[in-house]
């Protein structure tokens, strides 16, 4: 399974609190995918959970100042994360791709999720 599907699919439980620590990179908000990745999205909540557009949702946590380590109903990938502004730019072996902070197309998709998570 490619990293990048990784961030939009499967189911996952928080094993985690990350906690930005000094010199970390922030990853905590909503995410939209530009160019290749377009349609996707992701969103790192501070509580350790990472969901994709699909509403599904994965842990994650920090490795190091630099890397997140993600985790997907088993599967895992660790992704190297850096912010400048609003771009999020998230590498791994294969190739990176950014995505943008706070869209509102991000907000729709997963205030969508919550409303889901409500009923």
């Amino acid at each position: 399974m490619s990293p990048l599907r990784l961030l939009s699919i499967a189911a996952l439980v928080a094993v985690a609190t990350p906690g930005c620590e000094p010199g970390q990179t922030d990853v905590v908000g909503r995410w939209q995918a530009t160019g290749e990745a377009a349609g996707e999205f992701v969103e790192f909540k501070d509580d350790g959970v990472v969901r994709g557009k699909d509403c599904n949702e994965g842990t994650y946590r920090y490795v190091d100042a630099g890397r997140v380590h993600i985790d997907f109903d088993g599967d895992s990938v660790i992704v190297g994360v850096s912010i400048s502004g609003d771009v999020l730019t998230m590498s791994m072996e294969d190739g990176s791709f950014e995505l943008v902070r706070g869209t509102d197309e991000a907000d729709r998709v997963f205030d969508a999720c919550d409303r889901t998570d409500q009923e």
